[in-house]
């Protein structure tokens, strides 16, 4: 059985949407909603989770919602 409380899979998870959707392998939106609810989940169970923050940011970057992602980095 998957071990669903390991926020490193989750946010590991969050990166590989991240990077299919800004590499054009589907829906940039679909995959990058998907990247955010995965990071959220990281850093839900681990808030030191700084992989899980880097890909939130990056995304709030990639969408220019930059006071967010200011604050996310």
């Amino acid at each position: 059985a998957l071990d669903s409380t390991f926020a490193d899979a989750w946010a590991s998870r969050a990166y590989a949407y991240f990077l299919f959707g800004t590499q054009g392998y589907g829906s940039i939106t679909e995959f990058w909603a998907k990247a955010e609810k995965n990071a959220l989940t990281a850093i839900r169970l681990d808030p030191q989770n700084g992989m899980a923050y880097a890909v939130l940011a990056s995304l709030y970057r990639g969408r220019n919602q930059w006071e967010q992602a200011l604050t996310t980095y």
